[in-house]
């Protein structure tokens, strides 16, 4: 790695996380597995909830959570403009395509 520029987001893995990724390669579960249910169990507990669900991206998470909260179609979903298309990517699909995703207006300074 070139340690002349900044790097945006440098990994911390140690022996215990790639101990961690060769078990689940071996155990030949690489979505859905025990370990995803393990750790939805130990999140729920962490968080003090009685369920968590381990998705597969930013936008599957907006979208859950969109769903929990009753966003469908007629609904505005405000969010920055300063974003990449998982916000508005999560509101379309939440409202079945007739929900408005709005981006905030930026302001200068």
């Amino acid at each position: 790695m070139n340690d002349d520029k900044l790097p945006f987001s440098r990994p911390l893995l140690g022996d215990e996380e790639i101990d961690e990724v060769v078990a689940v390669l071996r155990s030949g579960w690489l979505t859905s597995g025990p370990r995803v249910h393990r750790f939805e169990r130990e999140f729920a507990s962490y968080v003090g909830s009685e369920h968590a669900a381990a998705v597969s991206s930013c936008t599957a998470a907006l979208h859950l959570a969109l769903l929990a909260h009753g966003i469908g179609p007629g609904d505005e979903v405000v969010t920055t403009p300063i974003t990449g298309p998982p916000p508005r990517t999560a509101s379309s699909w939440s409202a079945r395509g007739r929900c408005s995703p709005t981006s905030i207006p930026a302001r200068s300074s």
